[in-house]
């Protein structure tokens, strides 16, 4: 049976960009006035002393910018929870629809199926499909072919309907602030897999990539762990390690020399077993050069991974 991989329509975000703009902006407006409140604190000399009137309306008006700004920002959180609330829900409902769907599709299959049987049973005997004769067969200890078999259709098709239930109740968990990797994680158990498909396949784009309306938390951690490896990079290539590089190679130079010394004393040639000596004192500054050369390619890679997950490239991400 041909499965086709169903997705669902965008949720309506449009009241989340809304609220979440203004609550950018509000926020901003508390910075700013915070700002002015702190340098208001920070005036001295003749300025204070000119007009400190002017100073203690100055900071008065920042306070009270600041108690708007905090009351905007409470009232517009409210507003955004509820946006993102509606539009998760909305989405949940397109997967609790495509599997309302291919139950009913299921239902009226396996319908079918019964019918089919009780006439075959009339007619003929008790039917027992193919698989499941091969099982019986295979537990009285007996060969047989393996050739040929197929999945009964009905079987897909409750497949599917627990693949569009699940997606729906991985999104109800992340609007009910669970985190839905436990649920995935008990029905996989040893597997990497529920149902047939790979776990990250059953979070939405509401809840997973560029699009989230509200990321998921196994999410969230895919991208710190992303920023984190960045970090860790750029932490390493910041590093002069060319005084490490500088002392080891002395003394490999003062070791080789040495060497070199004593086989003239013997005038013996250089053997295969000093050869490798000499290659594994140079292995690390080998490496580092090669992980130097290399670096700039390894950061492109996880600015494009990051890219990929947000849709932000790296160097514009906070």
């Amino acid at each position: 049976m041909s499965q086709v991989k169903t997705r669902p329509k965008a949720a309506d975000v449009s009241d989340v960009t809304k609220w979440s703009t203004a609550l950018t902006d509000w926020e901003r407006k508390r910075d700013d006035a915070q700002a002015r409140l702190t340098a208001t604190k920070t005036v001295i000399g003749a300025e204070v002393l000119d007009d400190p009137a002017a100073v203690t309306k100055k900071a008065q008006a920042a306070r009270d910018d600041i108690e708007a700004a905090d009351a905007a920002i409470r009232a517009v959180s409210v507003e955004l929870e509820a946006a993102r609330t509606e539009a998760l829900e909305a989405a949940a409902a397109t997967f609790d629809r495509e599997a309302d769907r291919l139950q009913r599709e299921l239902d009226a299959h396996r319908a079918v199926t019964d019918d089919l049987l009780s006439k075959l049973e009339d007619h003929e005997c008790r039917f027992v499909p193919e698989r499941d004769w091969a099982r019986l067969r295979l537990e009285a200890g007996r060969s047989v072919p393996v050739d040929g078999w197929s999945s009964p259709r009905s079987e897909g098709l409750a497949l599917l309907v627990e693949r569009e239930s699940l997606k729906a109740a991985v999104i109800r968990d992340v609007v009910a602030g669970v985190d839905p990797a436990v649920r995935l994680r008990d029905l996989a158990g040893i597997e990497s897999t529920v149902y047939g498909l790979p776990l990250d396949d059953y979070y939405a784009p509401c809840v997973w990539g560029p699009a989230a309306v509200l990321p998921a938390p196994a999410f969230a951690s895919k991208v710190e762990a992303v920023r984190a490896r960045l970090a860790e990079h750029d932490a390493a290539v910041a590093v002069d390690d060319g005084p490490e590089i500088a002392k080891r190679q002395q003394v490999i130079d003062e070791i080789n020399a040495q060497e070199e010394a004593a086989r003239d004393r013997r005038r013996t040639p250089l053997t295969l077993q000093e050869q490798q000596r000499r290659s594994g004192r140079q292995k690390w500054i080998v490496d580092r050069e090669v992980w130097r050369r290399e670096a700039p390619s390894r950061r492109a890679a996880l600015i494009d991974e990051l890219e990929a997950l947000t849709g932000t490239r790296g160097e514009q991400m906070s």
